[in-house]
């Protein structure tokens, strides 16, 4: 009887130590082949893992800021209308005119990929607009600009119904030219490279050029940077204004009559404020993923060897052959049709951070914002696709990387939902987090809220 007590008790023992010996090599292939995040998959990693720092400087409008630190400066307003929000945030800058001389072309990049609230709020930019074409002897011009990738030029933001705000893109062009102000126009920035599969078939195709001597396209410079072995390439647009004729090297400034000029360029980054998925936060940053040519390296057929900005934050498995096929499969018409698929190859999708990482040496080596905005009016919390929240809120700042840390933190974080811990800066394993620190890794902006002046109006205290 004993005996077999034993043998009952030594067959429990064997059978769980087999069963967790299955359980743990079967959560190392996982890691190793599929780079699963399991701390935030079963979101374990909560505030009690937040690094801490010193809380920002705020600042009520209307106060002396002469005894200020030095530091990066937020402008926010909120509870007015756009305009009204838009047009506070400005007067905290000091007005228009610090930003924007009379001269200057001015290129508006808005986030028009999507629609709804996941597009940048038109009455926003509008007043932007109206407000430099408001400058007293103003004889430049405002071009918004934006590379769609993914559709035709002339659709999502541009076209739709579903606006964000009383204008869709073109819409609002049209409201300048129905009034006779020839000088706001804009241009469809198009990918030059060639693709594997049907992922973008449809978005019409640039050219690569080497500089404006040789016409309208997207430069493919030298300048690259890498992530674990992966590089990417450095890209970005040269265009003709179809209302001056004037070229605009994004890079160099204004070109005419075969030479550059000293006439100002200024680029404006305008974004909409919004949760995606569980690669964390859309807003200042990733708007720049509509500058650059997503064709450049993979899913684009060349150059060997390189990704884009997008995919170079994927977490591909790591054995050659598997990388393969999960390429080919994640981007092809069968999974993008498939909503559980897409659920599932978001955990090996863009959770790295490496798109920040990308952003940043862009940002170094090519072209920083001269002022980045965010036009939170509507607040995507849940995603693109769940209702979102009137937080009726408009953020600006030079630094790309304390704004979205603050806009994360203290007006998409708090409205909590499912996706809530996706949205919050300080969850140090959170993918969001991940790009903002790759981003300031390559010298751009701060982190350290104690580094951040935050200037505020709130239009329902009034």
């Amino acid at each position: 009887m004993l005996l077999g007590v034993i043998n009952v008790k030594l067959v429990f023992v064997i059978f769980a130590g087999l069963l967790a010996v299955i359980i743990a090599i079967g959560f190392y292939l996982l890691k190793k082949i599929f780079n699963f995040d399991f701390l935030m998959l079963f979101k374990l990693d909560r505030l009690s893992r937040n690094r801490k720092s010193h809380k920002a400087q705020y600042v009520l409008s209307g106060r002396d800021k002469t005894d200020l630190k030095k530091g990066s400066h937020i402008y926010e307003s909120k509870n007015g209308t756009p305009e009204q929000n838009m047009a506070k945030v400005l007067e905290m800058l000091g007005g228009i005119e610090t930003l924007i001389g009379k001269d200057d072309i001015v290129i508006v990049k808005p986030n028009a990929q999507k629609i709804r609230h996941n597009m940048t709020n038109t009455n926003t930019i509008r007043e932007f607009i109206d407000q430099v074409l408001n400058i007293p002897g103003f004889a430049g011009e405002v071009i918004i600009a934006e590379n769609n990738h993914c559709h035709p030029d002339n659709s999502a933001g541009w076209t739709t119904e579903h606006k964000n705000g009383d204008y869709n893109l073109n819409e609002l062009v049209a409201y300048y030219k129905d009034r006779g102000i020839k000088n706001v126009t804009k241009y469809h920035w198009q990918d030059a490279g060639t693709v594997l599969n049907s992922v973008i078939k449809n978005s019409e195709r640039g050219k690569i050029v080497s500089g404006p001597d040789e016409g309208d396209g997207y430069v493919w410079s030298d300048e690259e940077c890498s992530y674990r072995g992966r590089k990417t390439k450095m890209t970005y647009p040269i265009f003709t204004s179809s209302y001056s004729g004037t070229m605009i090297d994004f890079k160099n400034g204004a070109w005419k009559n075969g030479e550059y000029t000293q006439q100002p360029v200024k680029f404006i980054n305008m974004s909409a404020l919004r949760n995606h998925s569980n690669a964390g936060v859309t807003a200042t940053v990733k708007n720049y993923l509509g500058v650059v040519d997503l064709t450049c390296g993979y899913h684009g057929q060349e150059p060997a060897g390189y990704y884009n900005f997008h995919y170079i934050a994927v977490d591909w498995p790591s054995i050659n052959v598997l990388r393969k096929a999960m390429k080919s499969f994640i981007t092809s018409k069968f999974a993008k049709k498939q909503k559980t698929i897409r659920k599932v190859a978001g955990f090996v999708g863009p959770q790295n951070g490496a798109i920040g990482g990308a952003v940043g040496h862009f940002i170094k080596t090519i072209r920083k914002a001269d002022l980045n905005i965010i036009t939170a009016e509507y607040t995507g919390h849940e995603g693109r696709r769940k209702t979102p929240i009137h937080t009726k809120t408009v953020l600006a700042s030079t630094d790309p990387v304390a704004l979205d840390y603050y806009a994360g933190k203290y007006v998409l974080y708090p409205l909590g939902g499912k996706r809530a811990e996706y949205n919050n800066p300080d969850n140090i394993r959170g993918t969001f987090r991940k790009y903002l620190e790759l981003c300031c890794a390559e010298g751009i902006g701060t982190l350290n809220e104690a580094e951040m002046v935050v200037h505020k109006f709130d239009f329902g205290n009034k």
